[in-house]
């Protein structure tokens, strides 16, 4: 993940790889990058 996102953003990229892998039978690598404001969610 780039250096430059906040914590949400992080956050946000990890949840989603998270459930995007669970979803797949078989991941060699995946990298979610997700470009929002957290707080644009609520």
């Amino acid at each position: 993940m780039p250096e430059n996102q906040g914590l949400g953003e992080q956050a946000l990229n990890k949840a989603a790889e998270i459930g995007i892998s669970s979803q797949l039978d078989e991941v060699e690598n995946l990298d979610v990058n997700l470009k929002t404001d957290p707080l644009n969610l609520l």
